[in-house]
């Protein structure tokens, strides 16, 4: 029987996890946005302050390019340092 070896939790590793989950609260952060808290400390949703669909679009693409030179830049660095 094989013991499994515990993953080490590298900095490759951990700035890819921090990436991801960067970019995927980036993308919530389009429809969560219009939802605000009142001076009664009350939710409410506020649909004049959501994005018009262009202001969308122009958000994912500057996301998705970010992201790339993100993982890219991190990936290179990484591989670069193991060589």
């Amino acid at each position: 029987m094989e013991k499994k070896q515990k993953e080490r939790l590298t900095g490759r590793r951990a700035l890819n996890i921090y990436g991801v989950f960067t970019v995927v609260s980036l993308i919530l952060s389009i429809y969560t946005q219009a939802v605000s808290v009142n001076d009664n400390m009350r939710i409410f949703f506020d649909s004049e302050l959501m994005l018009n669909p262009r202001e969308i679009k122009e958000f994912l693409i500057f996301i998705f390019i970010s992201a790339s030179m993100y993982f890219i830049m991190i990936n290179f660095y990484f591989w670069k340092k193991e060589e």
